[in-house]
This record gives structure tokens, sequence and C-alpha cells, in this order.
């Protein structure tokens, strides 16, 4: 990400006159007219790592969450995660199930069975919701689960509320983005 999109995603109704890209543009119209932009679900720079091999949704959710001015990290594919979480430690992890070479569930396992990672929020992102599989995501450790396409005007709740049930020795409360829940209301 450039100097100016971290810069102006760290400001709240930051304005993003002196870069004119296609990122900084979107993150005007998002910070102008998303509901949810001025709600304050961030906590302040909290680390969040994003692993999706779609390049849209990989940069959607990016955007998104640097808007809230969480500090964003993104990976591709397991190999990528797990060279990024040497030197990264985030507080919540976006997983997309279906990842070329070790998929999201192997990944998840292997975070989840190390010592000094397994205290990560894990929240599995799939397109192919099938019955069973949200008991599979949780048995491999996932915290919580989202089905695509992700609701960009629920996603910073959801992620607040995950992130407000840290610590956690036991799993946090889970949801799925399509359920009733409102983790944004009353905050």
């Amino acid at each position: 990400m450039r100097s100016c999109h971290v810069m102006a995603a760290r400001r709240k109704n930051a304005q993003f006159n002196s870069c004119h890209c296609c990122v900084c543009l979107l993150m005007l119209i998002l910070s102008l007219c998303v509901p949810w932009a001025s709600k304050g679900y961030a906590m302040a720079g909290e680390p969040i790592l994003i692993v999706d091999d779609n390049p849209v949704n990989l940069k959607l959710a990016r955007l998104l969450l640097a808007v809230e001015g969480y500090d964003v990290r993104a990976a591709t594919d397991a190999e990528e995660a797990l060279q990024i979480l040497q030197t990264f430690v985030p507080c919540l992890i976006l997983m997309d199930l279906q990842l070329p070479g070790m998929d999201g569930l192997t990944l998840t396992r292997r975070l989840k069975a190390d010592p000094a990672l397994q205290h990560i929020q894990i929240l599995a992102l799939t397109a192919y919701a099938m019955k069973g599989d949200k008991e599979k995501v949780l048995d491999a450790g996932c915290d919580g689960y989202l089905s695509k396409p992700i609701d960009t005007r629920a996603l910073p709740g959801i992620i607040a509320h995950h992130l407000g049930n840290r610590p956690t020795h036991e799993r946090a409360h889970e949801f799925d983005s399509q359920g009733s829940d409102d983790p944004g209301r009353g905050r």
C-alpha cells in the first residue's frame, strides 16, 4: 500500500486531495458515503491479516479495514501468510478457505497448534457454504464464519465484535454474516 493510502487510512474523515490515484479516490468515497465510516469500530491500529487468493476480495477487505484504522496486511496463499506471520502478529485473521496449495482449514489448524499464534482470532471466509461447513470450520479452530460475498456494511462491526472478545481461552461468540446478529449495534 502506498504511503498516501496508509496515512490517509489512519485519519478519520481524511482529505484525499493530495493524491488522485484510484485507491485514494475509492477511500474518499468510502469515508464520505459508507454509513459505518465514522462509527469508530476500529480499535486504533489493531493488526489484521487477510488471507485470500482473490485479488478483488483482498483489495476490498483491505480498503474497508484500512479506512477504519486497522493495520492491515494481506497474503494470497498459506505460504505467504506464514512468511508474514514471522514478523507480524495480528489480533485477527480473515481466512479464505479455498486457497491454492495449503487450504485455509489446514493453515488454521497449523496456527492453532502453535503456542505463539494460537491466541489469534480467525474468521473463515467462504463462497461455498454447504451444510456441515460451519462445523468443520469451528472444529478446525476458527472463531467465526463469514459467507462471501463480504457484506461491506457489516464487516467493520463483525471485526470489532470479534476483537472485543479477546483475550480468550474459550472460543469467542460465533455468528455468520447472514445471521440476525448486529455486532455494531449498541457500540
